[in-house]
C-alpha cells in the first residue's frame, strides 16, 4: 500500500472519527449569547433583510447567507445547521491530518487533529462552542485545504492549484476577513517559495521584470502583515506575533534562493495573477454591490472594519510567555540532544524514554491523590491546559522554524520536505496572527490549529531520534510510550464534556437524566439540574409568541437576540447584541432613535448576576434613561424580565411554579439526603441548582462525607442562595479543607449579598488560605451588587438591607478598612462599598477621602456613594473632571448629581473642554441634561472639529426634542463625515415630524 494511500485513509478515519465525535453534541445545549445572535442574525436575512442596512454583522456575509440556505431548506431549525458544522469540523481535522503527513510519520499525523477537537471548548452543563454558527469553524477547513493545494502545486505545478488556493482564501475572507487575508499571505509566501528566485543574466528592466514582481510581491504581503498590528499592538504582540512570521517569510525567500528550477516553471507573475485573482473575483461579485449601496466610509467601517474601532474594544493582552516559551524551548532542545549524549555512555535511550514516561504517569496518578485541586482533578488539568498552550505553542513554533531552516538545501532531496515544513510554519504563523486582539483561550482554539500541525512533527522528529538505532518491535513500543501520556492528556481535557453528556449504565451508554427545550426551532436538551434555565427560556419564548401579533416587534436587551428567534419576533432596531463597550454610544443613540420612532409594545431584559455591566453602564445611560421612562415592569419570567409600554397593555405575565422549574428530584430522595452521599452525587452529575433547600440541609446536619459531598453537588450551581449556603458552611468549619475552597469559589461565581455576612467573618478569621479565598469572593460579590444598580426595571432599586447588618455591626472595622491605604485592596473594596450604607460624617468624610485617591475603582465606588448619599456642587465639579479618565461610572455620578442639585454648568464647561475624550462623553451626557444651559452647549458643539463631538451634540438636541434648534442641525445633512449625516438625517426626520 503506497503511502499516499495510507495518508488518505487515516486521513478519511480521522473525518468519520471526527464526524462522530461533533454529531454526538448536536442536540446538547444553546448558548444564549453568541448563537441567539447568529442564530437570529441567520433568520432576519431569510425573512428578507439586507445584511449591513437592516441590521448590524460582525463578520462579512456569508456566514449567514449560508446558513439563511440551509434554513430555507430544511426550515428554522438548529439542528441542520449544527449537522453542517459537523460535517465541516470534521473535514477540517482531516485536512489537519493531510497537512501533518508531509512532515510527520503517519503515527503521529493525526495529533493535531486529537487535540483541536478536544481544544474546542465544551461547557458542561451549558453548551459546545462547536456548535455555535462560528465563522471560525469554516476558516479553519478552508485555510488548511487552501495551504493543501499550495503545496500541490509547489509539488507538482499546475495553475489550477493556485486558483484553487485563492478561491479557498476568498471564501475564507468572505467568512471572516482579517483569517481571509492572513491565508492569503501565507499562500503567496509559500507560493514564493516554490519559485526559484529569478537571476536576471544581464543588466535591464525587462530582465529584471520577474526579479522585481517576486520581491514586490514578497514586501508587499510582509508589510500588509505588519500593517495590521500597526494599531495598539505593543513589544509583546511583535514579538509572539510579527517575529515568527517574518522569520517564516524570510525562509520562504530562503528557499526560494536555493532552489534549483524545474524544466517547466510558472513566472511569478502569471502565478500571482492566478492566486490573487480567484481571491477577487469571488469578493468582487458581492463587495462591488455592496460598495454602492453603502459608500466608501460605511463599506470602510461596516465591511471592512477599518476605523471601526473593534480592536480597541476588544482588545486584550496577551498573557505573559516569555518564562514559559524560554522553558519549553530549552526543554525540547535537552531533549532533542540528550540521545546522542546517552549514545557515549551505551544507555539504552527507548528504556530511559520508557522509564520517563512511566515517571511522568505515576506523579500524575500522585497528584491525582495528593494535590488540593479544589474543582477537581479534571477541571484542575483542563485549567493548566488553558493557561499552558500559549507559552507551549510560541516554542513549538519557533522549534518548527528552526527545523524548516535545517530542511532547506540545494540538492533535490531537499525539496519536498522543505516545502512541507515551510508551508506549515508559514501556515501556522500567518494563521496564529488571528489571534490578535482578542487573546483568550477560545481565539486561541481558532488561531493554532496549524501550530498544532507543527508541534506534533516537531515531536516526532524529537522521538525519531530517541528511536532511530532500535529494532522495529522496540521503536514501535517506546512511539506508543511517547504517545501515551498524550493521549492521556487529550482523553482528561475531554473528559468534563462527555461526561455532561452521555453515562454508563450496565456497560451500555446512555444519556444521562436530561431535561428538552420546549420549542421546535431548537429541540435541544441539556443535563436535568438545569431544568429551571431551560423551562424559564421556553416560556419566555411562548409568552412573546401569544402575547404579540406576527408582525409586532420586541426590544431586548442586552444579548438577548435568542429570544426573538425562538419567538420569530423580530427587534425593531439594528443592533441586538450589546457586549460590554461595543456596541459605542453612538450605536447606543441609534437604538434608542429607533425605539422612540418604532415604540415597541414589550421590552425583554436579562437579569443574571454577571459582570456585565461593570464594564458597560455609562454606555447604556440614555437606553437605561429612555426604557425606564416609557415602559414599566410587567413581570417576569425566571431572569426574563417583561416591561410594557405606559401607555399600552399586554397580557399577565405566567408566573412558573416550582413544579414547572424543577427538575425531576433525585430517585433516593430528599429524605435520605442526610446520610446518603450518592444522592448528592447524583445531583452534581445533573448540575442541580434547583434543590438548594435539601443540599443546604445536608450542609447543615450531615455526616462530613455528605456535607463535603453536598459541596460538588453544588459545583455548578449559578443561583445566589448557593453563594450564601456554602460560605456559611466554611465559616462553621463544617469542610473539609478542598471543599471549603470549592465552596468559596463557587460564593464568589454566583453569591450575592445573602453571602456577605459569612465571608467577611471568614476573611477577617485570618485562617491562610482559607481567609484568602474569601476575601477573593467577598470581592467578586462586592463588585457583581454594584452592579446591579444598573439593572432595568429592578423590583427594589435600593436593596442594600442585606448589607445594612454587616456594615452596622462591624461599622467600626469597616470604617477603618475603607480608611486604611495599605489593606487588602479586595478586603476595601468592599469596606468602600459598604460604607456607602452606614450614615454619619465619619462615613461621609472617608467616601470624600477615597474619592481623591488614586485607585480608579475605589474612586467610583466613592463618588457613586456620594451622590447617592449626600450630593453637592465640589463632588459634581470633581465627577465632571473625572470624565477625561473614567467613562465608566463617572458618567452616572455626573447624571445623578446634576438631576439632584438642578446645577448643570460643570457639565456644561465640560463640554468645552480641550480635551478631546472628555468633551465628547460631556457631549453625550448633554442628552439626558435638562436645562437650557446644556442644550445650548450641545448646539455649540454642532461645529466641533471632532466627528463624534457633532454625533454628540446631534443626538443630544434629538433626543430632547429641541425642534427649535432644529435649523442649527440641518447644515450638518451635508456634513463631509457620512456618520454624522446620517445622525442629521435622523435628528431632522424626527424632529420635523414632531413638528408637524
Amino acid at each position: 500500500m503506497g503511502n499516499s494511500r495510507r495518508t488518505f485513509i487515516l486521513a478519511a478515519a480521522v473525518f468519520v472519527a471526527g464526524l462522530l465525535y461533533f454529531g454526538s453534541f448536536v442536540r446538547y445545549g444553546i448558548n444564549l449569547d453568541d448563537e441567539g445572535t447568529l442564530l437570529y442574525q441567520i433568520e432576519r436575512v431569510v425573512d428578507g433583510q439586507r445584511v449591513y442596512t437592516d441590521f448590524h454583522i460582525g463578520y462579512t456575509p456569508a456566514i449567514y447567507y449560508f446558513h439563511a440556505f440551509l434554513f430555507r431548506l430544511f426550515g428554522t431549525n438548529v439542528i441542520p445547521v449544527r449537522a453542517v458544522l459537523a460535517v465541516v469540523n470534521a473535514a477540517a481535522l482531516a485536512g489537519l491530518t493531510l497537512l501533518a503527513a508531509a512532515i510527520a510519520p503517519l503515527w503521529a499525523a493525526w495529533l493535531p487533529a486529537l487535540f483541536y477537537a478536544v481544544s474546542i471548548p465544551v461547557h458542561p452543563g451549558e453548551f459546545a462552542a462547536f456548535n455555535v454558527p462560528y465563522p471560525v469553524w469554516y476558516n479553519v477547513a478552508f485555510f488548511a485545504y487552501g495551504l493543501l493545494a499550495v503545496r500541490r502545486f509547489g509539488s507538482r505545478g499546475g495553475l489550477g492549484w493556485l486558483v484553487l488556493a485563492g478561491a479557498l482564501a476568498g471564501l475564507d475572507f468572505m467568512f471572516k476577513p482579517n483569517v481571509g487575508l492572513f491565508q492569503l499571505a501565507a499562500s503567496a509566501l509559500i507560493l514564493l517559495s516554490c519559485w526559484p528566485m529569478p537571476r536576471p543574466s544581464r543588466r535591464g528592466l525587462a530582465t529584471r521584470w520577474p526579479q522585481l514582481c517576486w520581491w514586490g510581491l514578497w514586501g508587499a504581503t510582509v508589510a500588509g502583515l505588519w500593517l495590521v498590528f500597526s494599531g495598539l499592538a505593543g513589544k509583546r504582540e511583535v514579538v509572539i506575533f510579527l517575529l515568527p512570521v517574518t522569520v517564516a517569510a524570510l525562509l520562504a525567500a530562503w528557499r526560494a534562493m536555493v532552489l534549483a528550477p524545474p524544466a517547466r516553471a510558472v513566472t511569478p507573475f502569471r502565478g500571482a495573477v492566478a492566486l490573487i485573482g480567484a481571491f477577487l473575483a469571488l469578493n468582487l461579485l458581492w463587495m462591488i454591490p455592496v460598495f454602492r449601496l453603502l459608500g466608501p466610509q460605511r463599506f470602510a467601517t461596516d465591511v471592512l472594519f477599518i476605523g471601526a474601532d473593534f480592536e480597541r474594544f476588544y482588545f486584550l493582552l496577551h498573557p505573559p510567555v516569555a518564562f514559559g516559551t524560554v522553558s519549553v524551548l530549552a526543554g525540547l532542545i535537552l531533549v532533542a540532544l540528550l540521545p546522542s549524549w546517552l549514545g557515549r555512555f551505551r544507555v539504552p535511550a527507548d528504556l530511559l524514554g520508557v522509564t520517563g514516561v512511566v515517571v511522568a504517569l505515576g506523579g500524575i496518578r500522585w497528584l491525582q491523590g495528593h494535590a488540593l485541586m479544589p474543582q477537581g482533578f479534571l477541571a484542575a488539568v483542563s485549567s493548566a491546559y488553558e493557561a499552558g498552550v500559549f507559552s507551549v505553542t510560541l516554542a513549538f513554533s519557533w522549534a518548527g522554524l528552526l527545523v524548516a531552516a535545517r530542511s532547506i538545501g540545494v540538492g533535490e532531496e531537499y525539496r519536498l520536505p522543505s516545502l512541507g515544513w515551510v508551508t506549515a510554519t508559514v501556515g501556522a504563523t500567518a494563521m496564529y496572527c488571528a489571534l490578535y486582539p482578542r487573546t483568550d483561550y477560545m481565539h486561541w482554539v481558532t488561531a493554532a490549529p496549524l501550530c498544532l500541525v507543527v508541534v506534533a512533527a516537531v515531536l516526532a522528529r524529537i522521538i525519531d531520534r530517541w528511536t532511530a538505532s532500535l529494532s522495529r518491535s522496540r521503536r514501535a513500543v517506546a512511539i506508543a510510550a511517547f504517545v501515551c501520556p498524550l493521549l492521556v492528556l487529550a482523553a482528561l481535557k475531554a473528559a468534563p464534556g462527555i461526561k455532561a453528556t452521555v453515562r454508563i449504565e450496565g456497560g451500555r451508554i446512555a444519556r444521562p437524566d436530561r431535561v428538552w427545550l420546549e420549542n421546535d426551532r431548537a429541540p435541544v436538551w441539556i443535563n436535568a439540574g438545569r431544568a429551571p434555565r431551560y423551562r424559564e427560556l421556553a416560556q419566555a419564548a411562548r409568552y412573546l409568541s401569544t402575547a404579540t401579533e406576527a408582525s409586532e416587534k420586541v426590544f431586548t436587551f442586552p444579548s438577548l437576540d435568542i429570544l426573538s428567534f425562538l419567538s420569530d419576533r423580530h427587534n425593531p432596531t439594528r443592533h441586538g447584541y450589546f457586549f460590554p463597550r461595543w456596541p459605542g454610544r453612538d450605536v447606543e443613540a441609534e437604538v434608542v432613535a429607533y425605539l422612540m420612532k418604532t415604540r415597541p409594545r414589550l421590552v425583554v431584559v436579562l437579569h443574571h448576576d454577571s459582570l456585565f455591566f461593570g464594564q458597560a453602564p455609562a454606555y447604556y445611560a440614555t437606553l437605561r434613561s429612555y426604557l425606564e421612562r416609557e415602559y414599566r415592569r410587567l413581570g417576569a419570567i425566571g431572569r426574563y424580565v417583561i416591561a410594557v409600554r405606559r401607555d399600552a397593555e399586554a397580557a399577565p405575565v405566567p408566573v412558573l411554579s416550582l413544579e414547572q422549574r424543577a427538575s425531576a428530584v433525585p430517585s433516593a430522595g430528599a429524605g435520605s439526603v442526610a446520610t446518603d452521599p450518592s444522592v448528592l452525587d447524583q445531583a452534581a452529575r445533573r448540575f442541580e441548582e434547583q434543590y438548594i433547600g435539601w443540599i443546604g440541609t445536608a450542609l447543615r446536619h450531615g455526616p462530613p462525607e455528605v456535607r463535603n459531598a453536598a459541596v460538588w453537588a453544588l459545583a455548578h450551581c449559578q443561583d445566589g442562595r448557593c453563594g450564601a449556603v456554602l460560605a456559611r458552611a466554611v465559616r462553621r468549619n463544617a469542610l473539609a479543607p478542598r471543599e471549603s475552597i470549592l465552596a468559596l469559589r463557587v460564593a464568589g461565581q454566583c453569591g450575592d449579598e445573602r453571602a456577605v455576612r459569612a465571608l467577611f467573618a471568614i476573611a477577617t478569621g485570618g485562617r491562610g488560605r482559607i481567609s484568602d479565598e474569601a476575601a477573593t469572593a467577598l470581592l467578586f460579590v462586592t463588585t457583581r451588587t454594584m452592579f446591579r444598580d444598573y439593572w432595568l426595571f429592578r423590583e427594589d432599586p435600593q436593596d442594600h438591607e442585606r448589607w445594612l447588618p454587616v456594615a452596622r455591626r462591624r461599622a467600626r472595622q469597616v470604617l477603618n478598612w475603607a480608611g486604611a491605604d495599605g489593606m487588602d485592596r479586595r478586603l476595601r473594596v468592599y469596606a468602600v462599598r459598604a460604607t456607602g450604607e452606614i450614615d454619619g460624617e465619619r462615613a461621609n468624610e472617608l467616601l470624600e477621602e477615597v474619592a481623591e485617591s488614586g485607585d480608579l475603582l475605589l474612586k467610583q465606588i466613592a463618588f457613586s456613594a456620594l451622590a447617592e448619599k449626600s450630593p453637592d456642587g465640589e463632588l459634581l465639579a470633581r465627577a465632571v473632571a473625572l470624565l477625561a479618565f473614567d467613562d465608566l461610572i463617572a458618567p452616572n455620578v455626573v447624571i445623578t448629581a446634576s438631576r439632584s442639585l438642578a446645577n448643570e454648568v460643570p457639565l456644561a464647561r465640560a463640554m468645552r473642554s480641550a480635551v478631546t475624550g472628555k468633551r465628547e462623553l460631556a457631549t453625550w451626557l448633554a442628552a439626558l441634561g435638562r436645562t437650557d444651559r446644556t442644550a445650548k452647549a450641545a448646539a455649540r458643539n454642532l461645529a466641533d472639529p471632532d466627528k463624534k463631538v457633532r454625533e454628540a451634540a446631534i443626538w443630544a438636541l434629538h433626543y430632547r426634542s429641541r425642534r427649535d434648534l432644529v435649523g442649527r442641525i440641518e447644515p450638518l445633512l451635508a456634513d463631509r463625515d457620512e456618520g454624522v449625516r446620517r445622525f442629521a438625517r435622523r435628528a431632522v426626520e424626527a424632529l420635523r415630524e414632531k413638528v408637524r
